[in-house]
């Protein structure tokens, strides 16, 4: 759905809307599209289960309910 839908109607509002770039549209070396996900870079604000379109993208809370553990702040 990311490829048919998001990407191809909407021109892949994920690789926008995300403040730290989890979603990306890359070529695979037979030259079509799919979207990588780089789970490392989430911030955990939850912008992608608001802003998707399709409502394909499900976020949950992370770290088994206790949220992100910042321990220098």
């Amino acid at each position: 759905m990311p490829i048919d839908v998001n990407l191809s109607q909407f021109a892949g509002p994920e690789q926008r809307y995300c403040p730290g770039g989890v979603y990306e549209f890359v070529k695979n070396d037979d030259g079509q599209d799919r979207l990588q996900i780089n789970a490392q870079n989430c911030l955990h604000c939850k912008t992608c289960d608001i802003k998707d379109p399709g409502r394909n993208i499900v976020w949950v809370t992370p770290e088994d309910g206790g949220g992100p553990n910042y321990p220098n702040l």
